[in-house]
């Protein structure tokens, strides 16, 4: 593509990957002739969001491979794909990795991927002490994320307390009110 620099193919890049066109957006990454930070982290992104999960760790691997450095935005990316791919194991991994490995520091959205996929992976207790464990106060997402857990799991005494602290913490959120209410009203239904 003449005439085009770095900016200009990362913008097709990502646009490619935003609107879903994975494929499209895989022919621009490997035409890209010296890819930078942004152009790996798209291409992660793109398969993650879109369920490749294989293919979002397959570019991590050859970026690595070719000694680009992986940065917070890279690693958020990847714990996201095997999150929502069910691959906790693997993203627990990475979260490691990120930390001993490439000298990043987890960001809250890090923490916060983590504790709803291990919420999903129906492992409460980890995803509940991961909470209390990070550096952040947890906000009125990652406590919510643990409440609908505990409303999908059935687990009524974790989610009850889960609950009665959202409304002590967070008492003019309406979101947090509704999640509130399914809780009682699953628990009454029992």
């Amino acid at each position: 593509m003449p005439g085009r620099n770095l900016i200009s193919w990362n913008a097709m890049l990502t646009a490619y990957a935003r609107a879903g066109h994975v494929l499209e957006a895989s022919k621009m990454f490997e035409s890209i002739p010296e890819r930078d930070i942004v152009a790996w982290n798209s291409m992660i992104d793109a398969f993650s969001e879109n369920g490749e999960i294989a293919k979002a760790q397959e570019v991590f691997d050859r970026m690595a491979a070719r000694n680009a450095i992986a940065n917070s935005v890279t690693f958020l990316g990847v714990l996201c794909g095997c999150c929502h791919g069910g691959r906790i194991a693997k993203a627990r991994q990475h979260f490691l990795s990120m930390i001993g490995d490439y000298g990043v520091a987890p960001i809250y959205e890090h923490y916060r991927c983590l504790i709803d996929a291990l919420g999903r992976a129906k492992q409460l207790e980890q995803a509940e002490d991961l909470m209390w464990s990070m550096p952040f106060l947890p906000d009125v997402h990652a406590w919510t994320s643990l409440l609908s857990a505990c409303r999908v799991l059935g687990d009524v005494e974790r989610g009850s307390r889960i609950a009665k602290k959202i409304v002590e913490l967070f008492p003019k959120d309406p979101a947090s009110y509704l999640l509130v209410s399914n809780m009682v009203t699953y628990k009454t239904d029992l």
